[in-house]
């Protein structure tokens, strides 16, 4: 294995800011050394600093989607941390709908700022239409966004192994999936489908380009990658577009406290807004 030097990774970290606009924590060392060495490999280089030498001289689109894709993990699972959906199933979703019906609105906004291979909004947009079956119209709206086009575009197909699905409850699996030619894969039917819009977004970005708040917003297990200076960052634009009474969800293991943040705790992972 080749090892990554202390400047080789401060140049990495620089590398990832500047050119890939993604902040590189000071945890990720020993992790990302494993993950490049496949990159360094295909490339011929024989240490980091080529690698970041080449980045900087030609910023192929190729090797960058490449590294992209290694700082993005996408390791997610259908109800993943079920208490985060349990609350969002029969706290946060009857909460919702009550206060719907006192102000005659009629609009339901989450946006999964992570979604990877798009198995959260999937579970969420499950959870919102069996809970809605019963009750009046309304309009849906889950936005999914990550930074990884090859993760989103295994979203959008919305097709999974039939192993990866075992987390679904059964009457989800007949209700909203429908299993392909080979009986090998679940595919996520039209309606569900229909109720999410995947996008390509950086949370590093300057602007965040939404015209309306969201009722929650998901964005669990990413923190972990970001220096503290960008997690303040990207809280602050959560607090931002998330409506007076929404919630914030991040990883059960991650945590604000100590934070400067607006956000009041309500249970491991989740936050709400209350003014």
């Amino acid at each position: 294995m080749i090892p990554m030097s202390d400047s080789e990774f401060l140049l990495f970290q620089e590398c990832a800011s500047k050119i890939l606009n993604v902040k590189v924590g000071k945890n990720m060392r020993q992790v990302l050394t494993g993950q490049l060495q496949p990159l360094l490999a295909k490339y011929n280089y024989s240490n980091f600093k080529e690698l970041c030498d080449n980045l900087k001289k030609n910023a192929h689109q190729e090797n960058i989607n490449e590294i992209l894709n290694i700082l993005t993990p996408d390791h997610t699972f259908f109800f993943r941390e079920k208490d985060h959906f349990d609350f969002f199933h029969y706290k946060f979703l009857p909460q919702l709908y009550q206060n719907m019906r006192k102000g005659n609105l009629s609009d339901l906004r989450v946006w999964c700022s992570a979604c990877s291979t798009g198995e959260e909004s999937y579970t969420l947009a499950m959870l919102i239409a069996d809970f809605f079956k019963d009750k009046p119209s309304y309009e849906n709206g889950i936005l999914a966004t990550d930074i990884s086009l090859k993760s989103l575009k295994k979203a959008i197909v919305g097709q999974y192994e039939m192993a990866k699905t075992s987390r679904i409850p059964p009457h989800f699996k007949s209700q909203f999936m429908t299993p392909n030619e080979s009986l090998s894969h679940l595919i996520m039917n039209k309606n569900i489908k229909s109720m999410i819009t995947f996008r390509k977004f950086n949370l590093m970005s300057a602007n965040y380009p939404f015209k309306h708040p969201f009722d929650a917003i998901f964005c669990r297990n990413v923190l972990i990658y970001f220096d503290g200076p960008t997690i303040d960052k990207v809280i602050a634009e959560f607090f931002r577009f998330t409506k007076v009474g929404g919630y914030l969800f991040i990883g059960a293991s991650e945590s604000l406290q100590g934070r400067n943040c607006s956000f009041i705790y309500r249970a491991p992972g989740i936050y709400q807004r209350v003014k």
